[in-house]
């Protein structure tokens, strides 16, 4: 009988959570986390970068530094300068290293 109410309670928890991220974040397009090599979480709107460049571009644009200083990196893999890759989000988080060169 316990387990029973328990699972019940879960899962309205889990419903009502649902329905409370559904406003800021679509269930139909997935995400990913862009993090600087500190840790720290960047918030850049990625709604329409599909591809590295679009990503290097964002990325450049909001720290106003120019697309050569953003090298980026998404699991352990460096994306070359001229790599034109589409970027998974099940790849994980995207990590920006700027050089400040």
């Amino acid at each position: 009988g316990c387990f029973k109410v328990g699972h019940a309670d879960a899962s309205t928890v889990s419903a009502a959570g649902d329905a409370s991220l559904t406003p800021a974040q679509p269930l139909s397009k997935e995400t990913f986390n862009i993090v600087l090599l500190s840790g720290e979480s960047v918030d850049i709107d990625l709604s329409n970068v599909t591809r590295v460049p679009e990503l290097r571009q964002a990325v450049a644009e909001y720290f106003k530094v120019s697309q050569a200083k953003v090298q980026l990196m998404q699991g352990g893999q460096v994306f070359g300068r001229d790599s034109a890759m589409t970027l998974e989000p099940k790849n994980g988080q995207v990590t920006v290293v700027l050089q400040m060169v």
